[in-house]
């Protein structure tokens, strides 16, 4: 029986680094840009510091930083990568970042990973695209609107914490 190859703290950090850094090159030209740049670059330091002293903040801060920097490019009126490609990166960085603290603890297999973060990132990509493809038909005015964001989040988050629990042993 072939015994799988154990992946690496560091080599699935490296790669984590690396999908930040990819979506921190991508910035909109114009007034945004500044801010962009310094969100972006911002995000990798945040992501290297978690993963350099083991700590799942900075993981944290770094996604929500990117979130907010490709909603700035949005704002922008800039559509490269693209909010599900976006997505994807960013999940891909979270997956492949908690994969690296979880690899200093006990050891993973590098197929195992690399298909968890593949299937991870490509699902929230496809429902992100789904869901924009939805909502650019749809069009409400005035505070519907809102409500209607902020029902689509609880309901979203909701079925995140269902799904979680649920599949927790």
């Amino acid at each position: 029986m072939a015994t799988a190859f154990p992946s690496s703290a560091s080599l699935t950090a490296a790669a984590a680094l690396g999908v930040a850094a990819v979506l921190a090159f991508y910035t909109p030209s114009g007034p945004w840009q500044p801010v962009s740049v310094i969100l972006g670059w911002s995000a990798v330091v945040l992501v290297a510091v978690s993963l350099l002293t083991g700590y799942t903040w900075g993981l944290a801060a770094g996604a929500v930083v990117l979130v907010a920097r490709t909603g700035i490019g949005g704002l922008a009126g800039d559509q490269r990568p693209g909010l599900a490609v976006a997505t994807a990166l960013i999940l891909a960085m979270i997956e492949l970042g908690g994969a690296s603290l979880e690899a200093r603890r006990i050891p993973l297999d590098a197929s195992t990973v690399a298909v968890r973060t593949v299937a991870v990132a490509a699902g929230g990509g496809l429902m992100v695209g789904l869901a924009s493809r939805l909502i650019a038909g749809a069009t409400v005015r005035g505070p519907g609107g809102h409500l209607v964001g902020l029902a689509a989040a609880f309901l979203a988050g909701s079925a995140i914490v269902w799904l979680q629990s649920r599949l927790r042993p």
